[in-house]
């Protein structure tokens, strides 16, 4: 899902609005009454100056509410949705706009629903998202809150090791799959060296369901065929999961090793994939992607994987090949080197040509012999199998 949604972002980078500008416009729909409910234009007001306040950056935002600011790092959680990049605001920056398509009581708050999108020259649009906030007082003034903490107000809560469940009322919650997640946290911890801090994990139905309790009635890339997915907020040590995945998405939970290695590039793809176990990428498993990408690889031998990076990422919705490109030279890695040599390929940095420095310096592939190498290793995993190294 992330893949699809960042080649989105390219496809849209790449053209030319007419001006960019760092404030963002922002238009009240038609039967919204502002003037005659002092409640909506407060709402409304509050709702513009936060867009135009930098709601990007991480700093004491004025527009919002003090009990977030003081659980979350990056507080506005769709802001801090790890699958757009940049932000959806780093995108309504490029030119983009907002409308708010309604300011609807919910007790003693209300809810603003409003669409980002980018205007075209012959008045169409290009819609990126359509968001939820919820606006309360507080101490007197309206401020601003995630629509998660009333979205999953019905979503039953237990913790377990060093998670904090919150799953949906229909979820039939697995203690064993959960004490898993937790020895496997332990033991990835350990290997990595990294501090044991307790994350927040929400289990939805589906991927549309996940997008739903962050705020998202409707995001660019939404409404794939495969609506199975997980995310993981970096910056709130947050993981998002579905009911299939459940309790023990190890795909997700290994990506909190990012916080030790912000340069790992393309190999902390794979190395998400590679112990991602029954959920390894896309809910199916390492080897199941293996034959999948030998058998597409066999049928266009006009595919030149020295640039695979760049220009095999994606095999279709079920499928981002260089998820699994990257898994097989951390399997290698830790075949020839153990741990230590893994962690000497997470540190050559995060641009592509920063990962191929590191295929050609730690395992001896210069880059125009990466696609003989791969085709061979790929096919040779997909006949024989890969047996999964933790070490």
């Amino acid at each position: 899902m992330k893949t699809k949604i960042l080649l989105l972002i390219i496809f849209l980078n790449s053209f030319t609005f007419i001006a960019i500008s760092q404030k963002i416009q922002v238009t009240l729909a038609a039967g919204i009454d502002t003037m005659n409910n002092d409640n909506k234009k407060a709402i409304f007001k509050l709702w513009v100056n936060y867009l135009n306040a930098q709601p990007d950056s991480i700093y004491n935002n004025p527009y919002w509410n003090e009990i977030e600011k003081q659980k979350y790092t990056s507080f506005d959680l769709i802001n801090s949705a790890g699958f757009l990049s940049p932000s959806l605001y780093g995108l309504a920056y490029r030119g983009g706009k907002n409308v708010v398509l309604s300011i609807t009581p919910l007790g003693d708050s209300y809810q603003i629903k409003s669409m980002f999108y980018f205007p075209y020259p012959d008045k169409s649009i290009y819609p990126l998202a359509i968001v939820n906030y919820i606006a309360k007082k507080e101490k007197g003034n309206y401020k601003l809150f995630n629509f998660l903490s009333y979205y999953t107000t019905s979503y039953r809560k237990i913790k377990v090791g060093y998670f904090n469940y919150f799953y949906h009322p229909n979820h039939p919650f697995n203690i064993h799959k959960a004490d898993e997640a937790t020895d496997y946290y332990i033991r990835l911890s350990k290997l990595f060296e990294i501090n044991l801090d307790t994350l927040d994990y929400y289990i939805a139905e589906n991927c549309d369901k996940i997008f739903e309790l962050q705020g998202f009635d409707f995001v660019v890339g939404i409404g794939s065929e495969n609506n199975l997915c997980g995310f993981y907020d970096f910056n709130n040590k947050i993981i998002y999961s579905n009911t299939v995945a459940g309790e023990d998405y190890r795909h997700e939970i290994t990506h909190s090793i990012l916080s030790k290695f912000p340069n790992s590039g393309i190999f902390h793809l794979g190395i998400v994939t590679y112990w991602g176990g029954e959920n390894a990428h896309f809910n199916h498993t390492l080897y199941y992607h293996i034959k999948r990408v030998n058998e597409y690889l066999k049928k266009h031998p006009e595919i030149n994987l020295n640039n695979f990076i760049e220009d095999f990422s994606q095999l279709d919705e079920f499928t981002s090949p260089h998820y699994i490109i990257a898994a097989i030279f951390c399997h290698i890695a830790l075949e020839q080197g153990g741990i230590n040599k893994l962690k000497k390929v997470f540190n050559y940095g995060n641009e592509n040509i920063d990962s191929y420095r590191a295929i050609e310096t730690e395992f001896g592939i210069k880059r125009n012999a990466i696609n003989k190498y791969l085709r061979q290793k790929i096919e040779f995993y997909a006949t024989h199998g890969l047996e999964v190294k933790f070490q």
